[in-house]
């Protein structure tokens, strides 16, 4: 979607029309691998799953910060 827009916004497309037209679906199934398994869990229980409490904060911030925009664009 954001490459479409911003074909659409660089020229690349005249309308949204002629960039929806230039847009071709394929559907591929994609299988698990069992061999990565263990790789993956590491990587989720040693990085990721402490990404939410350290952007915790932040995300919070992000949001009171919007929260803030959008009351001051209803008044």
């Amino acid at each position: 979607g954001a490459a479409i827009l911003g074909g659409l916004g660089a020229g690349v497309y005249q309308c949204v029309a002629d960039a929806l037209a230039s847009i071709r679906l394929q559907s591929m199934v994609v299988e698990p691998d069992p061999a990565a398994a263990d790789f993956y869990d590491a990587y989720f229980r040693d990085v990721y799953s402490h990404l939410y409490e350290a952007l915790k904060p932040v995300n919070h911030r992000i949001h009171t910060l919007n929260a803030g925009d959008a009351a001051e664009r209803a008044s």
